[in-house]
């Protein structure tokens, strides 16, 4: 039930006392059996021990001693720390964690025995939420049609007309879609480009952030994933066909995978996906698991909207993961004829429903390849589209609650168009289609739009033309001052292209590559973590950059840090010309980053800043901004005359940004 979320515990996760006890399950849903305090809905069996819930695969009653080790999903206290994860792990000698320190749930995974579960959780009292045994039951239960063309003689798939996506093409402009699945293949032209990795866990079992552009990483060696994406947003087979689509690959070639490589990969979206955002998950186990429950709320909390399919097995939704999570959007299947497809499972925990039978969609044999395939899978991307859509015409919805982002996903729909479903238990009857784009949006909704995710001029698309030398022309002897091309090339997310412009500062990013900016305005130097909302930012470094002087160049008129690593609530700021105001720093370390500000002066007079950052490599994050992986990588040649001018003081540690000088104020 998406539009109900469980308050208590989400609130929980963004600090507040505790998540919701075990006994608080009733405050979950709405319309929906309130489980009672040994089952968890129709599906898992829990216990307590030493004040835990345990979730075991096979309920006894009590934990059974046993000398084989078993994976377990632990997620401790809200306020647990990086370090107090890490603690677990050494202690343990194994497992995997998430980052609390980054705003991402506490979670550790590990292999142990009953007996080492039992004592661990002894150990250490008060310090452990939760406790779920980690099986390979996560798994995609599709089928794959006989590809028939006589089905689909048609401009668009009955799917995307269906639901009236095909009216207006083009949407979803600037919105991220994860599609956690079995991968993607991302060059398939269907994509355009759009299609990028994300984060790889099936593949070896541990989380592994991808190069975006890397093809081998969280690649489709099964066909699942690239068929659910390409519904989201392929050119011709997608309902939000200018998306921007990130591969998590969650689950094995086989179509198989574990709870926990799900809640890391949502977790990474928690932490540094790009929003606004979408979660697509086409997957699905039996029982009721609370890992994904606690995962998925903590997305919907932070703006994600969450969708599910609701499962293969002709059943009750409300028996199965992750179907069964009240924030989540759970989605049944219905045919080209509107009747309820025959293998789709129904019940109160289905919110709407989409396409699901015979769906046209893309293959993985080559990169124009299509497929056809049957089940809820394929009706749950045609509703991470339509919230695509809703996340380009809303930019604000993201900081709405679930409730007003459902209502206006929803806004335009059919309601009683559907037939077989089943009277018991009670299911509604009611598909969510794409609006016209006269239609009307609430006063809650921001005016403007959002910034477009470009088009990738390196990943898919043909390699451009060598760039500038970096090292001055020695024949190079203009007159005239340089001045900035017009408008800036597009670059793509995370790592865009190079650019190129004259004028200074010159940067050097952590990976020791120097560049020259090139607009005025003011530009993020550093992101930790990449993509963060500012609530979970952990250090921000921003610059406002003026052009000044004989040369026109590019010189740092102010500086601004902030985030959570700054322990305030407010900026920390620097400014050139002010008297008032601080215009340096010593050395200061801020988390994992040491910083530092010095002001300068040009031999014309011309006060301006300079920052320094040493270990940017080494924080364990993902870094965005101008010198962490979204750098720029071309470097422009000034003109000789303005050479001398410019000149490094200060060798750079591990990046180093603006202009600087030979004399200091």
């Amino acid at each position: 039930m998406a539009h109900i979320l469980l308050i208590a515990s989400v609130v929980g996760a963004r600090g507040a006392s505790s998540l919701a006890s075990v006994g608080d399950l009733g405050l979950m849903q709405m319309g929906r059996d309130t489980p009672s305090k040994s089952r968890v809905g129709l599906g898992l069996d829990f216990f307590t021990y030493a004040g835990v819930p345990v979730y075991p695969h096979t309920f006894a009653g009590d934990l059974e001693a046993d000398t084989a080790p078993h994976p377990w999903i632990l997620e401790l206290a809200n306020d647990a720390t990086d370090d107090e994860l890490q603690h677990v792990i050494q202690e343990l000698h194994n497992g995997q964690m998430s980052h609390p320190d980054q705003g991402e749930l506490p979670i550790v995974v590990v292999n142990v025995t009953s007996n080492e579960l039992m004592a661990l959780l002894d150990k250490y009292p008060g310090r452990f939420q939760l406790a779920e045994e980690d099986v390979n039951e996560i798994m995609v239960n599709d089928t794959f049609d006989a590809d028939d063309s006589r089905l689909e003689r048609r401009t668009y798939p009955w799917g995307i007309q269906s639901i009236n996506a095909n009216v207006v093409r083009g949407r979803g402009v600037g919105v991220h879609v994860y599609v956690l699945d079995t991968g993607i293949l991302t060059t398939h032209v269907e994509f355009g480009g759009r299609a990028f990795a994300g984060v790889d866990v099936a593949t070896t079992g541990n989380l592994t952030v991808c190069n975006s552009c890397d093809t081998t990483c969280a690649a489709d060696g099964h066909g699942h994933g690239t068929h659910c994406a390409g519904t989201v947003g392929a050119s011709t087979y997608g309902v939000a066909d200018g998306a921007t689509i990130w591969a998590m690959k969650v689950l094995m070639d086989s179509g198989s995978g574990y709870t926990s490589w799900v809640t890391l990969a949502e977790q990474w979206i928690l932490s540094s996906g790009f929003r606004p955002a979408v979660a697509s998950l086409s997957f699905g186990g039996g029982g009721n698991s609370q890992s994904h429950k606690s995962s998925i709320d903590s997305l919907v909390a932070d703006g994600v909207v969450v969708v599910v399919g609701a499962g293969n097995d002709n059943a009750d939704a409300c028996g199965y993961s992750p179907a069964w999570v009240p924030s989540a959007i759970t989605v049944g299947s219905y045919t080209s004829s509107s009747a309820m497809s025959w293998f789709s499972n129904y019940g109160p925990c289905v919110d709407v429903w989409a396409p699901g039978s015979s769906v046209l969609s893309l293959g993985i044999s080559s990169v124009t390849a299509t497929r056809i395939m049957s089940g809820t899978s394929m009706a749950c991307p045609h509703v991470s589209g339509l919230a695509a859509i809703m996340f380009e015409a809303c930019p604000s919805a993201g900081s709405m609650n679930a409730s007003e982002r459902w209502d206006l996903l929803t806004a335009t729909n059919r309601a009683g168009s559907l037939t077989g479903i089943p009277s018991t238990p009670a299911s509604v009857n009611f598909v969510a289609e794409a609006p016209a784009t006269t239609a009307p949006l609430p006063a809650s909704c921001s005016s403007g739009s959002l910034t477009p995710s470009p088009t990738p001029p390196s990943c898919w698309l043909p390699t451009p033309s060598p760039t500038p030398s970096p090292t001055p022309s020695p024949t190079a002897s203009p007159t005239a001052p340089p001045t900035a091309p017009p408008t800036a090339p597009p670059t793509a997310p995370p790592t865009p292209d190079g650019v190129s412009g004259v004028g200074d500062p010159h940067l050097t990013n952590m990976h020791s590559e120097r560049f020259d900016l090139y607009r005025t305005g003011v530009h993020v130097l550093l992101q930790i973590p990449r993509g963060a909302s500012p609530q979970q930012t952990l250090l921000r470094l921003e610059a406002d950059a003026t052009r000044m002087g004989v040369c026109s160049e590019l010189y740092f008129q102010a500086l601004g840090i902030s985030g959570n690593w700054t322990n305030r609530s407010d900026k920390i700021e620097f400014f050139a010309k002010s008297d008032a105001k601080p215009n340096s720093m010593k050395w200061t370390r801020f988390g994992k980053v040491g910083l530092k500000v010095v002001n300068g002066r040009t031999r014309e007079g011309l006060d301006y800043l300079n920052v320094f950052a040493r270990d940017v490599g080494h924080v364990g994050y993902v870094v965005g901004g101008l010198l962490g992986e979204d750098d720029h990588k071309d470097v422009s040649t000034p003109p000789e005359a303005c050479i001398h001018k410019v000149s490094l003081v200060e060798r750079p540690v591990s990046l180093l940004a603006s202009a600087v000088v030979t004399s200091f104020a």
